[in-house]
């Protein structure tokens, strides 16, 4: 199983479109809303149990399954919700999430036993993934290598944390308005995914959004692919997949 992840808005999704393009499907859907997307299902739902079973609050969310909502604490939610526009209501949210909640770190003393729990479950999703993306890796993957998933590599996307702050915010992909709330839970997804991977000796490379774009030849030799692919076949579907126009960041 090849694994794209990195703390999102970074990349990822990209990468997953080229894998997707060149005949590797991740799985799941593009929203075009967001510019984001190809999570599977199943491999979300996982990971988002795995998260919790760790107790781990990231304070953040993915395009998977992202739907908007008013935080329950605001009754006049239900109310006005109706009444805005989308544009709005995009403006409006991050003013009203929780700023209370903090990240919550890994309770590692439960890792043997949520290993345990969960070691069939994970074997039968790798075994029906080639390639696969979620941003929750960078939090879950010590999971999978417990339990001896066979990985072949692991593509780490990074982009400068306030950049990633900040897309995170727009997208409405943060339960906090604490910046700093959220670029610790960023760092901390990082540390995690770095020392998994030194931890069980996961071949991986690291990839910085976006000077990637850039670089199609550096990027083709850092990724991984499930059967060979010649370097012009992958240059036809970059430039078919990427657009510099919507770069917004040097």
């Amino acid at each position: 199983m090849i694994i794209i992840t990195g703390p999102g808005r970074s990349g990822t999704s990209i990468i997953a479109q080229l894998y997707q393009e060149l005949g590797f499907d991740p799985g799941g859907t593009w929203d075009p809303k967001v510019n984001a997307g190809l999570e599977s299902p199943d491999i979300v739902a996982v990971n988002d149990a795995i998260q919790k079973e760790l107790g781990i609050e990231t304070l953040l969310r993915t395009s998977a399954g992202l739907r908007y909502r008013f935080p329950k604490v605001y009754s006049f939610g239900n109310i006005i919700k109706p009444l805005l526009s989308q544009g709005i209501r995009k403006r409006v949210r991050p003013m009203l999430v929780n700023t209370s909640k903090d990240v919550q770190l890994v309770r590692w003393g439960k890792l043997a036993d949520v290993a345990k729990k969960y070691k069939i479950v994970l074997h039968d999703i790798s075994d029906s993934h080639i390639v696969v993306k979620d941003p929750r890796f960078c939090w879950t993957l010590m999971v999978w290598a417990a339990v001896g998933v066979q990985i072949e590599k692991v593509l780490v996307c990074v982009r400068s944390l306030d950049s990633m702050v900040q897309s995170r915010s727009s997208a409405g992909h943060l339960t906090t308005r604490s910046m700093s709330k959220a670029k610790n839970s960023l760092i901390y997804g990082m540390g995690l995914c770095i020392v998994a991977l030194h931890t069980y000796n996961i071949e991986y490379n690291i990839v910085q959004f976006p000077s990637f774009l850039r670089q199609p030849r550096k990027l083709y030799a850092a990724m991984t692919f499930p059967t060979p692919i010649k370097y012009a076949q992958f240059l036809h579907v970059f430039n078919r997949v990427v657009d510099l126009n919507e770069v917004h960041e040097k």
